[in-house]
């Protein structure tokens, strides 16, 4: 085996060169793919960055922030990059790349409404996408059928329900100290509350019930780490006040969970295909739409989100812009209503920039200092 002995990176490279057949030279890349099912391969790491570091080497799999801590773990001797579902505009761009550049030619924050056919282009996109998500392998089933969307939807489906199996298979291959039944549940209790919101905000994650005989925070906490780490859910944390830094006000126990990604939520809650594609789906759309944007920011911020709750009040999101401290509210509906959370937050204290992202056209309310965003703009909200 290449990774046996003493992990000298020359001796590995030799044997790699006697398994391939090939010569691999000093400008050649060298990829090791799913390098979390062998930990002697995490090591060698430290030793390529000390003793070839001219040497290219890239590592992929699932679960890496799993191993982060584990002592052979090359600590300082790699360079992080996280990938991400695609995002809204990198699934935009398979199809209409000419709306795609118009967005991003367009500054964000301006009171002129966009020209409306990109508005509705992008709309109608936006539905498809929250159909689809952005894992790459159900984007490229809907891809390979493009111009027939109810086939293409049930195709990319299909590969969203093996994604969701396999899912369930890494739970009980890389558990480790952590109860493999109980991600499982904690996992699946993510997607069901989210599918229980009757109204256009999802509440907070509630414990009682989630894994059988176990009540409270304690309960999850270990679970829900190992997911959160794994990148399968993005938690957002509620402050009670909004002042920097933000994650000083946030408490523990006191949180929203969204799923990595759309698509995959939709898959797990069985959502028919033709209902999303018509955007027929009524109180779903609430939550839809909150994953959405939670996902969005999640790729461009690559960290967990932080709302803002007090009193009776509640915003989904608050970002740090050049701006200060900016509320973020989410509304799925395409009419006019009013942001009451959003009104109280700005009284209390009186942001420079509040978004409400909606299905409208930009426009801004001078009077309530608030601007509106069609909510397919929520990636750029972060800057």
């Amino acid at each position: 085996m290449a990774f046996s002995g003493e992990l000298k990176p020359a001796e590995i490279l030799k044997a790699l060169e006697l398994l391939t057949a090939k010569k691999i030279a000093a400008e050649d890349l060298i990829f090791f793919d799913e390098i979390q099912d062998c930990a002697e391969a995490v090591t060698s790491l430290k030793y390529f960055a000390e003793e070839l570091p001219r040497q290219a080497v890239i590592a992929a799999g699932s679960h890496l922030g799993l191993i982060k801590n584990e002592a052979a773990f090359p600590v300082g001797k790699v360079e992080f990059l996280s990938l991400h579902p695609l995002t809204f505009f990198e699934f935009l761009g398979n199809f209409e790349a000419e709306t795609r550049a118009y967005f991003e030619g367009q500054a964000l924050v301006s009171e002129a409404p966009f020209a409306e056919f990109y508005h509705q282009r992008a709309l109608h996109w936006l539905r498809l996408y929250l159909c689809v998500g952005g894992m790459p392998g159900a984007v490229t089933a809907f891809v390979a059928m493009k111009g027939r969307e109810p086939e293409a939807a049930r195709a990319a489906r299909e590969v969203q329900k093996g994604l969701i199996e396999g899912y369930y298979g890494d739970f009980a291959k890389h558990a480790g100290t952590v109860n493999a039944n109980h991600i499982l549940r904690v996992f699946q209790s993510c997607a069901v509350q989210l599918g229980r919101t009757q109204d256009e905000s999802v509440s907070r994650f509630k414990f009682s019930g989630v894994i059988p005989r176990k009540k409270g925070f304690e309960a999850i906490d270990g679970p829900l780490t190992w997911l959160e780490r794994s990148r399968l859910v993005i938690k957002t944390h509620l402050a009670n006040r909004l002042e920097q830094p933000i994650r000083a006000f946030t408490q523990p126990n006191t949180f929203k969970v969204y799923l990595l990604d759309v698509g995959l939520l939709n898959a797990m809650l069985d959502v028919p295909t033709a209902g999303l594609l018509l955007g027929g789906l009524g109180t779903y759309s609430g939550y839809l739409a909150e994953n959405f944007v939670a996902q969005e920011l999640f790729a461009r911020l690559d960290q967990s989100l932080c709302g803002w709750t007090e009193s009776d009040s509640e915003v989904e999101f608050v970002i740090s812009r050049d701006e200060g401290l900016c509320p973020v509210e989410v509304k799925a509906s395409s009419r006019s209503r009013r942001a009451k959370s959003l009104d109280a937050l700005i009284a209390r204290y009186h942001p420079e920039l509040a978004i409400k992202l909606t299905g409208q056209n930009r426009g801004r309310h001078a009077a309530r200092g608030i601007l509106t965003l069609p909510i397919y703009l929520a990636g750029r909200v972060a800057g």
